[in-house]
């Protein structure tokens, strides 16, 4: 079965990164191919492989299929760090200054989103299982307080 498996997905090997491609609409090549080399390896180092062999095309896209589908959920739940994110340099104290004053300006539950996330290196995933609040409601939160804080200080500089 093991040499089936190897067979099968050495000859269709571009088949079925082109079929991955085909399920990632922005996939770049290098995403598709590491999704089908993970899945293949899984698949390969799996101990206990028992499908029939005329079921290997079926059982190879099925995996490839459940594959995108974690990583487009994974990717999902990534925010982009040019959105949603403070740069500070450590030698403006200043600036410092500046954003802790500006932190006052936040409510509660904002200011501890962005102390958390910023500060003090909480993930969202962290965050919302510790805080027992939904990923998009601590995104929309910590957006909407790095607008604000942007705007405290883009006023400050003038």
């Amino acid at each position: 079965m093991q040499k089936s498996l190897k067979d099968f997905i050495a000859r269709e090997y571009h088949k079925l990164a082109w079929f991955v491609r085909s399920l990632i609409a922005d996939a770049v090549d290098r995403d598709a191919e590491d999704v089908v080399q993970d899945v293949a390896l899984r698949i390969l180092n799996s101990p206990d492989i028992t499908i029939p062999v005329e079921k290997v095309s079926s059982y190879v896209y099925t995996a490839l299929r459940n594959r995108v589908i974690d990583y487009l959920r994974r990717r999902k739940d990534q925010v982009p760090v040019e959105e949603n994110s403070l740069v500070l340099p450590e030698e403006d104290f200043e600036l410092r200054w500046r954003l802790l004053s500006a932190l006052d300006t936040l409510d509660a539950k904002s200011r501890a989103v962005v102390i958390a996330t910023e500060l003090e290196g909480w993930t969202f995933e962290e965050l919302a299982e510790e805080w027992d609040e939904p990923i998009g409601t601590l995104l929309s939160r910590k957006s909407r307080a790095i607008k604000k804080l942007n705007a405290v200080l883009s006023k400050d500089r003038e």
